[in-house]
């Protein structure tokens, strides 16, 4: 479609690409932290682990050194990997699974933790069957291989020499746990360990990423733990590719650039035919201009 363009207008295109890089949009927290996002399938992910040290209406969350004093919370708290603040700023913050009960809520405006259902979903899309996500353990293929990144932080093995590894830019990264007791933190560098918000008899379902494999693994895990957590978009507006609520020039802008790097996106594909190209650009003009036809 680019090479039937006018000449003017591929470098219009061209130029307008100029402005943009390849990553997909962000969104901002309480804190100010700044996070990449990615579409996964219909899902919009933030690409980043959670940094935030409030809740969503500015509250803080309480800040838990202390080994004793974090086994016995029965309230949200966070935690860096070994109390040491240089490990948030690569590995995001650990919170206990009462944070993402609060209903203050823990993630940025127009995102959530994500459910047991909704992170089966992302799994599905990358190829794992419903039979297989329902179990437990190590389950489905390369899905582990596909969500993990950043190959420099993990642990030689089965995970990062797939070659499938850092395919889909979620960016899963071995940011181990706090477990509490003698042990209390464990397997930086070997483990990633993410939080559902959906509870199973005494604790919660998680998702685990090994560096020896390059599956998805499934497990509950006690709700005193401290992991990773990663936010899911509560929705997406169908155009609204740099996710701010809003359709405007920026994003025609983005999805002059997905076209002329053939790239597809379930929301830049206005026209919903399969696939990204000039007439969905014209199609979010006249949406912009408010000169849509009228339906007969």
């Amino acid at each position: 479609m680019i090479k039937s363009l006018g000449g003017e207008l591929k470098k219009l295109l061209l130029i307008l690409s100029l402005f943009l890089t390849l990553s997909m949009a962000t969104v901002t927290d309480i804190d100010g932290n700044i996070y990449e996002t990615v579409l996964i399938g219909e899902q919009l992910w933030m690409a980043e682990n959670l940094k935030t040290t409030h809740y969503q209406n500015g509250d803080d969350i309480p800040h838990v050194i202390d080994t004793n004093d974090w086994d016995n919370l029965n309230i949200g708290a966070y935690c860096e990997y070994e109390n040491n603040p240089i490990n948030s700023e690569i590995y995001g913050r650990l919170y206990n699974w009462y944070t993402i009960d609060d209903s203050r809520g823990v993630c940025p405006e127009g995102f959530h933790v994500p459910s047991d259902v909704e992170i089966k979903q992302l799994e599905m899309f990358l190829g794992m069957s419903q039979q297989e996500a329902n179990d437990v353990s190590f389950r489905g293929t390369d899905q582990g291989s596909q969500l993990a990144g950043r190959a420099d932080l993990w642990n030689d093995g089965d995970l990062e020499n797939n070659p499938v590894f850092d395919s889909t830019g979620f960016v899963a990264i071995p940011g181990g746990a706090r477990i509490g007791g003698n042990t209390n933190f464990i397997d930086m560098g070997i483990w990633g360990d993410y939080w559902s918000s959906t509870t199973q008899d005494w604790g919660s379902w998680v998702r685990n990423f090994a560096y020896y494999n390059s599956a998805s693994h499934r497990q509950i895990c006690d709700k005193h733990y401290g992991m990773a957590i990663r936010c899911v978009s509560d929705n997406y507006i169908l155009g609204d590719i740099n996710g701010d609520g809003i359709l405007n020039i920026l994003d025609i802008v983005l999805m002059v650039n997905m076209i002329l790097s053939n790239e597809y996106s379930v929301v830049a594909d206005v026209n919903e035919d399969g696939s990204i190209n000039i007439l969905d650009v014209v199609l979010m003009v006249n949406i912009l201009i408010g000169g849509l036809p009228q339906s007969n």
